[in-house]
């Protein structure tokens, strides 16, 4: 009895192998024969994210992999604002990657997002999380802070709006 290992493809389509058995003997015998290895479907798995409202850039809501790695993905997201699933940005290379899109919500509250994966065999995987999305902030503008010259200091409350703001002290020009 002999056995052999075959290069067989862990996802794809149908295929052809060819098996040369040689006996103890040194005689061969060679076959050919159809082999058809199943598509798996990639999967996928969708993850939570914080968001503001308005329109945002792309963030990442899902990774996912496949065992095809020449295979090429597309995908969608479902961004739970009543839009239904819209094309989304599916990157990445040798089986796996990552699902981006860009939410836009107006108002605030949690959204159940479906996030789905389709292979180019025609495969398709989906997972859901949740987007939590926060009230925009608001900056006011920006008030410039009393400083105390005598004391050479000065404050800026903390609002959490970020203020490009410098200041030059002395005649050296050392700005802070």
């Amino acid at each position: 009895v002999q056995t052999c290992a075959l290069p067989i493809s862990t996802d794809g389509p149908a295929d052809t192998q060819m098996v040369t058995i040689t006996g103890s003997d040194e005689a061969t015998d060679t076959t050919t024969f159809a082999l058809t290895v199943q598509n798996v479907a990639p999967s996928i798995a969708a993850s939570g994210r914080t968001v503001r409202t308005g329109a945002r850039p792309s963030i990442e809501v899902a990774a996912f992999s496949d065992p095809g790695e020449s295979d090429t993905h597309t995908a969608t997201i479902d961004w739970g604002d009543g839009a239904g699933p819209v094309p989304a940005t599916a990157t990445g290379s040798a089986g796996g990657g990552s699902v981006k899109g860009s939410p836009a919500y107006a108002d605030p509250g949690d959204h159940p997002i479906s996030a789905c994966v389709s292979d180019d065999d025609g495969a398709e995987s989906c997972d859901e999380a949740s987007i939590r999305v926060l009230a925009d902030l608001v900056c006011p503008d920006p008030v410039l802070p009393f400083v105390d010259v005598a004391a050479s200091s000065f404050a800026v409350a903390d609002i959490g709006c970020l203020f490009g703001l410098g200041i030059t002290v002395g005649t050296s020009g050392s700005t802070y």
